[in-house]
């Protein structure tokens, strides 16, 4: 029994030094992880632990207090960037429902100018003398809530004083805080009618006809030039009117050395050009290098073009494109642009105005008309010329018997040369045929109407006394 105890504490004296050389690893090992100084104060215990867990606490806790401090500071910058686009939105909304308001404020002053113009101009028969062209009236704005407006008359040949048959456009400026806004509407006088409208022809240069023609009149023959009918056969059936001279075979009253007549100014085409539906010389069909309107009918509900327009009024730029009108009837006024050099109508064609006043036919150039038919046959054609929605004389219907007397009724007008060269038939012209000069060389009758200078057509009177285009009212740019 008591070598087994001996053997016991043998074991357990061999066992202690193993032990304690472990504790010793273990404390320097920990011994290592403190610092000198706390190595110096700190007893060798069980302190050590709860040292190093003070240590990581405090670690803890100051990690917590940094991402606090850190989201802190990112909240408090989108709060700021948050206020900031608040702000600049606001500012952004202000500024443009500033600029909406001044914009329409602005275009409330420039209507505002245009009718005060119109009424200055109504007020005041001397007006073309008393404003210059396109300069700002009055020389004081006119103010209105914070806004002021003024206007401008601009000519289209840039001299208001040189011809009051011109058209005039008035702008007016309005403008309020940045914004400015123009707008503008076309005038044609509409006082006193042109002279030359009083004879049913009329030439700016001097007449002499062709051997052998006759030309007659229910009126009268006019010229601002010398007028002859001397070739053999040849003879006027009718008064004749003449700045120049007057010699040959004429049977009426003739008065010579008269004052001449005035004719149209450049801008005798501007009320058609605005009012009218522009047609494309391109869309109409090709024969022997021209272009054709032929075999149809041309009026305010119908049309080969497919456009139509209320008052009939039709505009072609031929872009120096020979363009023929045969054996059609027109309800309308077609105004020829930059036409080529044989322009014409042809064989028969039927032509009235759509609005009585209104010219027929309107050329800047060079015309001819050259019919060799008397009547224009629907039965020859295989063509209806009064179908439903274009009567003649109030009669519609949808055969090919009707018969048509080949005339124009109404304002015939070329800038330049009117040709009359009409084979096996006479012209017939009632209304007033106008032209810058003339070559006749063949019979015609013509007959005015005095529709044209009790109510002269736009373009064809002159005055202070203006009207407003329809259709011409418009955002515009200053000039």
């Amino acid at each position: 029994m008591n070598v087994q105890h001996r053997t016991s504490d043998s074991q357990t004296s061999k066992s202690r030094p193993d032990q304690a050389q472990r504790r010793s690893g273990n404390t320097r090992f920990f011994e290592k992880s403190i610092l000198p100084e706390q190595r110096r104060f700190a007893p060798r215990s069980g302190l050590r632990r709860s040292q190093r867990t003070a240590q990581h606490s405090m670690f803890d806790a100051h990690s917590r207090a940094g991402y606090l401090y850190v989201a802190v500071m990112i909240t408090a910058t989108l709060v700021g960037l948050v206020g900031l686009s608040a702000v600049s939105v606001a500012r952004l909304n202000l500024r443009t429902t500033t600029r909406t308001a001044d914009s329409s404020s602005a275009d409330f002053l420039a209507h505002s100018a245009v009718e005060h113009a119109l009424a200055v101009l109504k007020n005041d028969s001397a007006w073309r003398t008393t404003y210059q062209n396109n300069i700002e009236y009055p020389d004081t704005p006119i103010s209105i809530n914070g806004g002021t407006f003024t206007w401008k008359l601009v000519d289209t040949d840039a001299s208001l004083l040189d011809d009051d048959s011109d058209t005039v456009r008035i702008y007016g400026i309005g403008r309020q805080g940045s914004a400015t806004s123009v707008q503008s509407v076309q005038l044609y006088p509409t006082e006193t009618p042109l002279s030359c409208t009083q004879a049913a022809f009329h030439c700016a240069s001097s007449v002499s006809l062709g051997g052998s023609i006759n030309w007659s009149t229910d009126d009268e023959i006019s010229s601002n030039g010398s007028l002859a009918a001397n070739a053999v056969g040849t003879s006027i059936t009718g008064n004749v009117y003449a700045a120049g001279s007057i010699t040959g075979n004429i049977s009426g009253t003739q008065t010579s050395a008269a004052a001449a007549r005035r004719m149209p100014g450049s801008s005798v085409f501007d009320y058609y050009k605005a009012r009218g539906t522009w047609v494309d010389i391109n869309a109409l069909p090709v024969s022997s290098g021209k272009r054709m309107i032929e075999k149809t009918i041309v009026s305010p509900t119908t049309s080969p073009w497919a456009l139509t327009n209320s008052a009939g009024i039709y505009v072609i730029d031929c872009g120096g494109q020979n363009l023929e009108i045969k054996n059609s009837r027109i309800i309308g006024t077609l105004v020829l642009l930059n036409p080529g050099t044989s322009c014409l109508t042809s064989y028969a064609v039927h032509w009235d105005a759509a609005v009585s006043n209104l010219p027929a036919l309107l050329v800047e150039g060079d015309f001819l008309i050259c019919h060799s038919q008397p009547n224009l046959k629907e039965s020859d054609l295989s063509t209806n010329f009064n179908p439903t929605g274009t009567p003649f004389d109030g009669e519609e219907d949808s055969d090919t018997t009707d018969e048509y007397a080949s005339e124009i009724n109404g304002i015939v007008y070329t800038s330049v040369k009117l040709t009359i060269l009409t084979q096996s038939s006479r012209t017939h012209v009632n209304g007033s045929t106008i032209c810058g000069s003339s070559s006749c060389i063949s019979a015609a009758t013509f007959n005015h109407k005095p529709v044209f200078t009790n109510y002269p057509p736009p373009g064809f009177a002159s005055g202070s006394e203006m009207e407003v285009i329809p259709g011409t009212w418009r955002r515009d740019v200053l000039p």
